[in-house]
């Protein structure tokens, strides 16, 4: 596919190169513009496996596996309700990508510079964009150096620099969020042991938490996550260096495993204040990546959400293009589909904080009081640590938490009910059960995500649940259960082949994940299997 004008990215970093290069393979002319030359320092190192998932459709993912990176099983913390230190694996919850890697994020971002550039973008580094152009509520182009270049669609990965969001001032601070960070790097550190020795460590101390993360070439980055307001002022009666080092003092294990190391540099300070943009896109324009938000770093999020908001802005900037009639809800299923992600990992983030019970301070009492609106969350949240999101370590983590007492209810209610469904499902001969559709729950025609693009289609909506995407088949099943069906009757009422065993099959297995997701409700059945 192609247009009279080529789609500008503004930003080479992770959501940009992603971005431009899944839109260049889709036969797209693109040109990719980037302020620095990479390599460029920046930080952030450890990557989460649902963001090999979308590297692997990109076509980067190869360069990165063979680069070297120190492969990570999973993270080790000292966090939550015990002293001791606890580990949750990739494994448990991803069998097709058991581990990740801790990337040196200059060498990294390279790669996938490269990478977007072998495929047919159009690489300027060391060129800065001035301005986007608007015309009419239309972004058609870009200045640099007051020149206007002409485009298709404009695709905004400028960081935090947020160069369509700082234009429109319509970042939005989130004020639970206001920390910094302070980093640095060190040569000859020690790791943690057998399979952990990979992972990321987190430990909580009075002043904030630090993190150690492994790197190829026996370095380690080391950094610390404080408050913005007391660091700032610690650092004007001492140094940067000295609050470093006291954080360091504080700690237990990362103090122990930096004995024998040296530091490679001073110390660096980064804003760590959380935000979110109040559109995500517009017309003729997407943002993604820290342009769109930046959260917390606890989970290692920010190349993930640049990554996979890379894919779905692609898809955005594809069917707006090629199909002009869907651009305005495509626009809006973007916007809800990476903020879903977005809010989902802040409060997962806000939970935490809130649970941390092993270190009395200022830091961890103050983000306490701050997260008391938390203690119910909403069920769309209670709903996504059963299982229904791509991170897969919220059961872990929470585990590990002093989480509130409603959410704990909320949570042993949930695991309850589900319980009861499987033991259902099992004691139940399914096709002469009858089944009807939960309360509240309907199906309606949304804008979805449908592969790499974003087309009509069928959703199972709610009140406090997030639109679920499904196939004509699975709708049309729900639909049918309006009113109480049996299993049976369905599949009668859907065999169209000369081969209505497989039909039967089909309809029982969907109808079991939709018993146990709660879509569906069992009343009762004829006989016992």
């Amino acid at each position: 596919m192609s247009s009279s004008a080529p789609i500008l990215v503004v930003g080479g970093g992770p959501a940009g190169s992603t971005v431009a290069a899944l839109l260049a393979q889709r036969g797209y002319s693109v040109s990719l513009f980037e302020q620095s030359k990479f390599p460029r320092d920046h930080i952030g190192e450890s990557l989460l496996p649902a963001t090999l998932a979308t590297l692997e459709l990109s076509g980067a993912l190869d360069a990165v596996r063979t680069a070297g990176f120190v492969e990570k099983a999973g993270a080790t913390m000292v966090w939550g309700k015990e002293a001791e230190p606890w580990t949750w694996y990739f494994r448990e919850t991803n069998s097709r990508f058991p581990f990740s890697y801790q990337v040196n994020r200059p060498e990294f971002d390279q790669l996938l510079l490269q990478h977007a550039e072998a495929v047919g973008v159009k690489v300027h580094e060391q060129t800065r964009v001035d301005d986007v152009i608007f015309d009419s509520g239309r972004a058609i182009g870009v200045r640099i150096q007051d020149e206007p270049i002409k485009g298709s669609f404009v695709v905004d990965a400028t960081g935090q620099s947020c160069l369509i969001n700082s234009k429109f001032q319509s970042r939005i601070w989130d004020e639970n969020f206001v920390n910094l960070a302070i980093y640095n790097y060190f040569s000859g550190a020690n790791h943690l042991e057998g399979e952990d020795r990979g992972n990321i460590l987190i430990e909580s101390v009075p002043s904030g938490w630090l993190w150690k993360i492994p790197l190829k070439d026996d370095v380690s980055s080391v950094g610390l996550v404080a408050d913005r307001d007391s660091s700032i002022e610690a650092i004007r009666k001492a140094s940067i260096n000295d609050v470093f080092a006291s954080a360091l003092d504080e700690s237990r294990m990362v103090r122990n495993l930096l004995s024998d190391s040296h530091c490679n540099s001073n110390p660096i300070v980064t804003r760590d204040w959380s935000y979110e943009s109040a559109r995500f896109a517009g017309s003729g324009w997407v943002s993604v990546g820290d342009a769109a938000c930046f959260i917390d770093p606890l989970f290692s999020t920010g190349v993930h959400l640049a990554v996979s908001g890379a894919f779905l802005a692609a898809a955005l900037v594809d069917t707006s293009l090629t199909d002009v009639g869907l651009a305005s809800e495509s626009t809006l299923a973007y916007e809800n589909l990476y903020r879903q992600q977005y809010e989902h990992f802040r409060e997962l983030t806000s939970l935490f904080y809130s649970g941390n019970r092993t270190i009395d301070s200022y830091f961890w009492e103050s983000r306490r009081i701050a997260n008391q609106e938390n203690y119910a969350p909403r069920e769309a949240f209670i709903r996504t640590v059963s299982g229904q999101n791509v991170a897969g370590y919220e059961r872990t983590v929470l585990h590990h938490a002093a989480t509130p007492d409603t959410f704990r209810e909320l949570l042993r209610n949930l695991d309850e009910g589900l319980k009861n469904r499987r033991n259902e499902l099992s004691s139940t001969n399914l096709l002469e059960s009858t089944v009807v559709c939960a309360p509240g729950l309907s199906i309606a025609s949304s804008v979805v995500l449908d592969g790499a693009r974003f087309s009509r289609g069928r959703v199972i909506r709610g009140r406090d649940r997030v639109d679920l995407a499904v196939s004509e088949f699975v709708a049309e099943i729900v639909q049918s259960c309006r009113t109480p069906r049996t299993v049976s009757s369905i599949a009668d009422q859907l065999t169209t082949t000369s081969q209505p065993s497989e039909i039967v099959e089909m309809v029982t297995s969907t109808v079991s994940l939709l018993v146990i997701d709660g879509i569906l409700e069992v009343l009762g059945s004829s006989r016992s299997s």
